[in-house]
């Protein structure tokens, strides 16, 4: 007999999105380096970082989630690179465990509040979700942008709509499926919209 009313709801989220930060920071290992896809994007990003711009020499499909780390770890002047490897982490696990509040409007879009608490609970303690923000790969940013994207476009706010485009563009930057996305609410788009333009 919980009380899921809206205000008992937003501490129920806030909730969830610490426990979702101490389940993470509780398989978090600071020896323990990146490796494979997100080393790959922690040399880029160190490079933006030490020259202050997009370097030239680099020829990577999905360049986002490094520029995005070249700008945070601008901030920072940490004597060693394994604590810029360790900060990578971080953001990533930030940006997972930040997933929870849109997904939960979004979810709220098509059910009750008790079942999109229910769901945002589920993907916040998925194994390889927490898996891969421990990794330190753009995967986090990508999912969030999926996420957001999708409850932007379910707007009936045409401007928040054509925002939807904005942010799965981006997504495309993070990762190169993202086109696929953006390809999609494209098409859904101009059917919505056929009428308005008839």
């Amino acid at each position: 007999n919980l009380d899921f009313s809206k205000n008992k709801s937003i501490y129920f989220i806030c909730g969830i999105f610490i426990f979702a930060l101490i389940i993470r920071f509780y398989y978090f290992d600071e020896i323990i380096p990146v490796t494979m896809d997100a080393l790959d994007s922690f040399h880029y990003a160190a490079d933006i970082s030490t020259i202050g711009r997009i370097p030239e020499n680099y020829d990577m499909a999905k360049p986002g989630w490094s520029i995005f780390l070249g700008g945070i770890f601008s901030f920072f002047d940490f004597d060693n690179t394994l604590s810029y490897m360790q900060l990578q982490k971080i953001v990533s696990i930030l940006i997972s465990s930040l997933s929870v509040f849109p997904l939960y409007l979004l979810i709220r879009k098509f059910s009750e509040r008790k079942y999109s608490l229910l769901g945002v609970l589920l993907f916040a303690v998925e194994p390889r979700l927490i898996q891969n923000s421990l990794l330190g790969n753009a995967e986090a940013i990508f999912i969030i942008c999926i996420i957001t994207t999708i409850l932007f476009f379910l707007s009936t706010n045409k401007k928040i709509i054509y925002l939807s485009f904005v942010i799965a563009g981006l997504g495309t930057v993070f990762r190169p499926e993202g086109l696929f996305l953006f390809l999609s609410i494209t098409i859904v788009f101009f059917i919505k919209f056929r009428k308005d333009r008839l």
